[in-house]
C-alpha cells in the first residue's frame, strides 16, 4: 500500500494539484504531522492499494463540504422530477400548437450546411 499526498497550489494564477507518494509505514510513523498538514496546510492524501484509491485522509471542512454537496444533489434529485415533468408538459403543448416537434439533431445540422454554404 502507499500514500499519495495531494497539494493544491497556486501557480501562474491557477490552482494545481500537486501530487507526492509515501509509504504507509512512513505515514504512520508520521501520523501527527500528516494530521497538521491536513488540518492547517490544506493536503490531502490518497490510500491507494494495488494502484487503486480506497481511501483518502482529508481536512474536516472538505468533508463538510462533500456532505453538503451530497445533501443537496439529494434535495435536488427530488426536485428533477418535477422539473422533468413539466419539461415534458411544454414539450407536449408545443407538439399540439405546432402539430410536430422539431428534431434538435436536424435543426443543427441544417444550421451548420447553411453556415459552410452561405
Amino acid at each position: 500500500m502507499k500514500v499519495i499526498m495531494c497539494i493544491l497550489a497556486k501557480r501562474r494564477g491557477h490552482m494545481v494539484l500537486k501530487k507526492e507518494s509515501i509509504g504507509v509505514g512512513q505515514m504512520k510513523s508520521k501520523l501527527s504531522e500528516v494530521i497538521g498538514r491536513v488540518t492547517y496546510g490544506g493536503f490531502r492524501y490518497i490510500v491507494e492499494k494495488r494502484g487503486k484509491p480506497t481511501a483518502a485522509v482529508i481536512a474536516i471542512q472538505d468533508l463538510q463540504k462533500l456532505e453538503k454537496v451530497e445533501r443537496d444533489s439529494r434535495q435536488k434529485g427530488k426536485g428533477e422530477s418535477s422539473i422533468i415533468a413539466e419539461f415534458r408538459k411544454f414539450r407536449h403543448t408545443v407538439q399540439k400548437r405546432r402539430g410536430y416537434l422539431s428534431d434538435s439533431a436536424e435543426l443543427i445540422r441544417k444550421m451548420r450546411e447553411e453556415r459552410i454554404h452561405g
